[in-house]
């Protein structure tokens, strides 16, 4: 989304294709936290101002840290969906909004079909 060379084309792009919803890893959602602070990527600020409606932070082995959490929420947008994943299995857990606000370090909760080990 937001291109290292500042690419003066993505605030264009997010405007004509409606793009509503992003897919990053916690790697990638810091680098476009990261890059919001910095004056010189002026693509990506512009971008920001038609910052997608919902944000999903698709994250494989590790939950998101509540600060990115509250940083992606502030910043980008409060619809703030992450799913928790094994490429081995695919998606395990998903947070809400309400549930990142209830427990900021969950992964939130199980997806139809996945059983904990103690049976929840």
């Amino acid at each position: 989304m937001c291109p290292k060379t500042g690419d003066p084309r993505v605030p264009a792009r997010v405007r004509r294709w409606r793009i509503n919803a992003v897919a990053a890893s916690p790697a990638v959602t810091g680098a476009i936290l990261r890059a919001l602070d910095t004056r010189a990527d002026r693509a990506c600020q512009q971008a920001a101002r038609h910052a997608p409606t919902w944000f999903i932070s698709g994250i494989s082995g590790a939950a998101i840290a509540p600060a990115m959490a509250r940083a992606v929420q502030s910043r980008i947008t409060p619809a703030l969906f992450v799913v928790y994943n094994a490429t081995e299995a695919g998606g395990l857990a998903y947070n809400t909004p309400a549930t990142i606000a209830q427990a900021p370090d969950s992964v939130g909760v199980l997806m139809p079909g996945i059983r904990s080990p103690g049976g929840g």
